[in-house]
């Protein structure tokens, strides 16, 4: 029979052989080696290290150092998903395991990791992988309720949120009730929250400068906004059908508000339009629930149908600058509750149905220099149904005649100050209140009449005779086919005949009233084929030339007698030559008597390609806009002393023209495109009165300067330099600003390749974008003492500039505005600069920062430093201007590893030693690079020998 060992004996036999397997396990090395390589990819969330061959799974302990909570996980393979931790900081690490042999290894080393907050939404990388773009919304907590978009995602900034990102889906619109945009964002796209019908609140950092067109469309719970500083333009149609929208905090720095940018938006009572708003789109506040509205002192027109529709808007307030001068058509249409409004000082024109159907209005105030009145501009006005009402036939808005009854006008034989119903005070006859009067035959004006409006009197088939008197402006098509008018008497305060005033008025002639010229000594401005189709237009001079008295009209090509290339000799008595007058003339070499006209229009001598030498008038005071465009033969023009505005493209593409002398003229402004791409130009001559040169003005004049060793040299009357006005011009190597300048535009000498130096006087304020791009020769830049806002590129390129000096007076840099300065070593950056975009410094490789301030600025973009080169915090600067001291804070000195290491401080004259504890030290304790190393609170100071 079998004995079994006693209880005691069995549990002595057992640890035995368990501790012989310890031994046995241990000396056969079962103890798996610990994991190495242990990195997170932060692209993927996903923890990584090298496998273990021996290994059958992991541990991967995660301590949440936030709350102290510690996790293990037990994945099987050598990688570990962390998508799904919370946000916040963790320390992390790994060992080895093998359950069959119970193996297992040390702990690796332990590494950390910051989750940043995640919303779901979907991103895509976008600027060479260095930013990220919110895509789409996503799935689950990015689609509803409240949502913060991240700041950054897995370590890179996001930046843009695209177009439609959020818009709501076709039969179910988004549910996120409110958004907190993300602080690195700068673009919200198209379309962005379209259709959020749900979003109650939104709040943007001030960084972003870009909201797209309809961003806001339908989020028709949407009550309050707050415009970020960043953005200057309210884009179309941004907040159409938001109809709870009622409140819209604007700053100053808005420019423009879009098309429909706020139409149908019924909840908002009351807006005003900032002074520095130059354009409010057309339909902007259409069908909203205005009540009042204040338009501020930049606006210089009132779109079309801006407020149309505005049925409760009762108060309207303009500005008393005097900018506003037009009001264009369908402005405040249906304001059905508006009872009186006071038009502005300086408004001229009131374009047609402005006022339609304005319902309650009673009472409208015109100020005096109101000139037009467009057609059923106040049709349906209360004030104009109540004279229709009382059987007037005459219908006024204030002294202005703008409508007569259809049975009065056909039945009219005469019109003069005896008419009954024609005010003896009445200003203006607005357009079209006469035309078609088919009895009408003879017209003499009241003595009070200054204006005659569009196609007044446009076809009046019988009408004969026509006194003007004083009248001073008479609108386009304001005669136009009046058959029978023959000798028509313009009186001598007419300042302005309108383009097509006398349009085939087939009898009439150039006869003489009284001794006296059909045109008037008093005439200043003729339009556009005035006088075409009249038997004037048919009895040109030999050479075709078309005279109204003393004025050339047009040129008739069928009744000329030369049909090559020739001279055109002027009469004797010319006074004026209309706009368009010799339009793509190509016959004309020589106008022999210019020079007696005192008025040239616009346009007068477009595209003569042949006219090659032009002498004017002493006492002409404006060349228009488009005067001599594309006279590809001009070579020669002399500018008279009393000479004050040269228009838009006056001399465009004059390729002969080689030299333009202004210094004894009193020009204060030459126009955009006034001398583009005059080829041949090699030398300005600026006068004491110039104040603005307009954008592209002398763009591609390649060989320009106003010396013959490259100098440019501006008066020190000049304040503005409008965008590309001397770009590509690479005879420039010098340029003296003045000492008045106060703007250089976008791109204004970019291509400037021989250009040496840039010394701006403390007069300039703000350097737009690209103002100085690729001046690739640039070897210094001198940025003054005034200088507040460098916009965006502007110095691009500039790689031979081997030091700059920010001034204390800089508010804002844009992205890349010094680009490629490879050979700057030291940058000293002032904390009173508010604001640094992304890149502002993108490509310096060789730079360090110096800066006094100790932490982050909040107006500096994350991404300002984008080259992630080192920068010293807490840095002062001598009287001198060279950095002084340095106190170590909290950041230290940041990016101390970075390629070519922590540069020096430089000084003029001198040479950096190192720093001391001591001040006024001449012997160094610590070199630059040894900064990082001091402690926090330290304070010390550059020695120099």
């Amino acid at each position: 029979m079998k004995k079994f060992k006693t209880p005691l004996t069995m549990i002595l036999a057992t640890i035995t052989v368990v501790l012989l397997a310890i031994v046995t396990s241990a000396c056969s090395g079962n103890v798996l080696p610990t994991p190495d390589g242990v990195e997170i990819d932060l692209d993927t969330y996903r923890l990584s290290w090298n496998a273990i061959a021996e290994a059958r799974s992991y541990e991967v302990e995660i301590v949440n150092l936030d709350d102290l909570t510690t996790t293990v996980a037990e994945p099987k393979k050598s990688n570990y998903s962390l998508v799904d931790l919370s946000f916040g900081d963790y320390s992390l690490k790994v060992r080895a395991m093998n359950a069959v042999t119970n193996a297992r290894s040390d702990w690796s080393k332990t590494i950390y990791f910051h989750k940043d907050y995640e919303t779901g939404c979907v991103y895509t990388l976008i600027n060479n992988d260095t930013e990220f773009e919110v895509t789409k919304a996503g799935r689950g907590e990015s689609t509803k309720g409240a949502v913060v978009l991240e700041d950054n995602y897995r370590g890179i900034p996001v930046t843009r949120i695209a177009d439609g990102a959020f818009r709501g889906k076709t039969g179910a619109v988004s549910g996120v009730t409110s958004i907190v945009v993300g602080g690195n964002v700068t673009y919200i796209g198209d379309g962005a929250f379209n259709g959020c019908g749900v979003l109650t609140e939104i709040y943007m950092p001030d960084g972003v400068t870009y909201l797209g067109v309809g961003a806001f469309n339908r989020c028709l719970l949407l009550e309050s906004v707050t415009i970020p500083k960043g953005v200057s333009e309210i884009s179309d149609s941004l907040f159409i059908n938001c109809t709870s929208l009622k409140e819209v905090v604007l700053h100053d720095g808005i420019t423009s508000i879009g098309e429909a940018a706020f139409f149908k938006c019924a909840a908002l009572e009351e807006f005003t339009v900032p002074d520095s708003v130059l354009i409010v789109g057309e339909s902007a506040f259409a069908s909203s629930g205005l009540k009042k509205v204040t338009l501020g002192s930049g606006m210089t027109s009132v779109s079309h149908g801006t407020f149309d529709k505005c049925e409760r808007l009762t108060e309207v307030t303009f500005s008393d600058a005097g900018n506003l001068v037009s009001l264009d058509k369908y402005a405040f249409a249906d304001c059905v509750s508006l009872t009186r409004i006071k038009l502005p000082e300086n408004l001229k024109s009131i374009e047609y149905g402005c006022f339609y159907d304005d319902t309650s209005l009673e009472e409208i105030i015109l100020p005096d220099s109101v000139e037009h009145i467009g057609s059923g501009a106040f049709i349906g006005a209360k004030f104009y149904t109540d004279q229709i009402a009382a059987s007037n036939t005459f219908i006024y808005a204030d002294d202005w005649l703008v409508y007569v009854t259809p049975e009065v006008k056909n039945s009219l034989e005469k019109i003069n100050h005896d008419t009954v119903g024609l005010k003896d005070n009445v200003i203006g006859i607005a357009d079209s209140v006469f035309e078609s009067a088919e009895k009408l035959k003879e017209v003499v004006f009241p003595s009070s009449l200054k204006y005659i409006g569009k196609n007044a009197f446009g076809k009046c088939s019988v009408l004969w005779k026509v006194d003007t008197v004083n009248v001073t402006k008479i609108g386009e098509y304001a005669f136009a086919e009046c058959v029978t008018l023959s000798n028509p008497i313009l009186g001598k305060k007419l300042k302005t005949i309108g383009s097509y005033a006398f349009f085939r008025c087939k009898m009439l002639e150039n006869t003489e009233w009284q001794g006296n010229s059909i045109i008037p000594d008093s005439v200043e401005s003729i339009g556009t084929y005035a006088f075409y189709g009249t038997k004037l237009w048919n009895s040109p001079d030999d050479r075709g030339v078309v005279y109204a008295g003393n004025w050339v009209v047009g040129y008739n090509y069928d009744a000329r007698n030369v049909t090559v290339s020739a001279e055109i000799t002027l009469n004797n008595d010319v006074r004026g030559v209309s706009d368009y007058a010799f339009f793509e003339n190509e016959i004309i070499m020589n106008v022999i008597g210019l020079n007696r006209a005192r008025y040239i229009g616009r346009g007068a001598f477009y595209g003569c390609t042949n006219l090659s030498v032009v002498a004017l008038n002493r006492n002409l005071k404006k060349i228009e806009d488009y005067t001599f465009y594309k006279c590809g033969s001009l070579f020669r023009v002399s500018f008279p002393p009393y000479l004050e505005s040269i228009g838009r493209s006056a001399f465009y593409k004059c390729a002969r023209l080689s030299s333009v002398d202004l210094s004894s003229s009193m020009v204060e402004t030459i126009g955009p495109y006034a001398f583009y791409e005059c080829a041949n130009l090699t030398g300005v001559e600026f006068g004491e009165d110039l104040t603005e040169i307009g954008e592209y003005a002398f763009y591609k004049c390649e060989n320009l300067t106003t010396a013959d060793d490259g100098v440019l040299t501006f008066t020190d009357s000049v304040k503005t330099i409008g965008g590309r006005a001397f770009a590509n011009i690479t005879s420039i190597k010098t340029i003296d600003f003045g000492d008045s300048l106060e703007e250089i535009g976008g791109y204004a000498f970019s291509g400037c390749t021989s250009l040496k130096s840039i010394e701006l006087p403390d007069s300039v304020v703000t350097v737009k974008n690209n103002a100085f791009y690729n001046c690739s020769a640039v070897e210094k830049i001198d940025l003054g003492n005034g200088v507040k806002n460098i916009e965006k590129y502007a110095f691009f390129g500039l790689e031979k500039v081997g030091s700059i000096t920010i001034p204390s007076s800089l508010k804002s840099v844009g992205p890349f505005a010094f680009k490629g300065m490879v050979k700057i070593k030291t940058l000293f950056i002032p904390s009173t600069l508010e604001t640094i975009d992304d890149h502002a410094f993108y490509g310096l490789r060789n730079v360090t920062f110096y800066t006094d301030a100790e932490a982050l600025p909040g107006g500096w973009s994350v991404r300002w430093n984008s080259s992630y080169r080192p920068v010293v915090w807490g840095a002062t600067l001598s009287e001198e201007g060279y950095v002084y001291s340095v106190t170590i804070c909290k950041l230290g000195v940041q990016d101390n590893h970075a390629k070519s290491g922590v540069g020096d401080p430089v000084r003029k004259g001198r040479t950096f030693v190192g720093w001391s504890t001591e001040e006024n030290s001449s012997v160094a304790q610590y070199s630059t690079a040894e900064l990082s190393s001091l402690k926090e609170g330290t304070t010390v100071y550059s020695v120099w020998e």
